[in-house]
């Protein structure tokens, strides 16, 4: 497989079809002619506010018309995505696969390179240096070579849209380091097997409402408004917000791969977070921490004790009743 990385996202203009019509910029027509010229597309990507960057977007837009030209229909394509947080990019991933639905671009769906905690990943250059997650990358582009060949059998050569920033190598910024694009070769180390071993010790398989939650009485004197602010800094801390209701007392993250096996994310493995004020004074709050494990195709519904009491001592720690003197 030769890769060749396009690294100049940052010199679009935004997407405008009057401006289309006078000419495409040089960016896009190089974008468009290596798409066009290349096996097979490969995006490596970040996640900005629960979607793809805009910079990327933009790009798509341009290449995508006019649609009966364009290159991105039926021109298999991969998706990987790394972020600091623990989401790993997934989200961006959903929106751009839902993109690749009008553009008529087939993505590969497994397996999947959804990189949470990413930062210590790479050294001070940008090089990925954790053993771990190169060996699940090369097991992700040979089962990509294997993708591409099914719309091209003599393949493999792609053109990677590479949009770098401080989400996965410390860097930041719209683009990767300065050059031209440039083939790179992939090492191909054996990888360890992530598929096996059940859920993290953690996990209790239950459907009672008390054994997933924490029942919690809050501290007198504090309005509505600072108790929302309080519960909500407490999962903006170390997790991400998806449902957010101040009037009703309600507080929700999304599902996340939280279980990591061999430095990677099990995403067999979900959880997620709920914070609930209870009564219409607020006297408590009550504290979920769900969790699923996927087994062959039906899902273990349950709870993660550990998440549970860590979010559990936090929220008790910044707005429950202090115990007598």
């Amino acid at each position: 497989m030769a890769i060749e990385i396009f690294d100049r996202l940052h010199e679009f203009p935004p997407y405008d079809e009057d401006v289309r019509e006078l000419g495409r910029p040089d960016p896009v027509d190089a974008l468009t002619e290596a798409i066009r010229a290349s096996d097979g597309l490969l995006v490596v990507t970040p996640e900005y506010n629960y979607s793809v960057p805009g910079v990327l977007k933009n790009a798509i837009d341009w290449v995508s018309r006019p649609p009966q030209t364009s290159p991105l229909k039926n021109k298999p394509a991969a998706i990987m995505s790394a972020s600091t947080g623990i989401s790993g990019g997934m989200r961006a991933q959903l929106h751009l696969r839902q993109t690749f639905v009008y553009t008529d671009t087939p993505a590969m769906l497994r397996p999947e390179i959804i990189l949470p905690n990413a930062a210590p990943r790479f050294d001070a250059t940008g090089r990925l240096v954790d053993e771990p997650t190169r060996a699940l990358v090369t097991t992700f582009l040979e089962a990509f070579a294997d993708w591409v060949r099914r719309f091209a059998p003599v393949a493999v050569a792609c053109i990677a849209m590479l949009f770098v920033s401080a989400c996965a190598s410390g860097r930041g910024g719209g683009g990767s380091a300065p050059g031209a694009a440039r083939p790179t070769t992939v090492p191909a180390p054996t990888p360890a097997p992530l598929t096996t071993g059940g859920p993290p010790s953690t996990f209790a398989r239950t459907t009672a409402d008390l054994k997933v939650s924490r029942l919690i009485d809050v501290r007198e004197g504090l309005q509505k408004s600072a108790l929302f602010r309080a519960a909500t800094d407490v999962l903006a801390t170390k997790y991400s917000v998806d449902v957010s209701d101040a009037k009703a007392g309600f507080l929700m993250t999304p599902w996340q791969a939280s279980y990591s096996r061999g430095g990677m994310p099990d995403l067999r493995y979900r959880t997620r977070v709920i914070i609930r004020f209870v009564g219409e004074d607020w006297k408590q709050v009550l504290v979920r921490a769900e969790a699923n494990w996927q087994r062959d195709d039906e899902w273990d519904v349950g709870v993660d004790n550990a998440l549970l009491d860590d979010v559990a001592n936090e929220v008790r720690a910044k707005l429950g009743k202090k115990p007598p003197a």
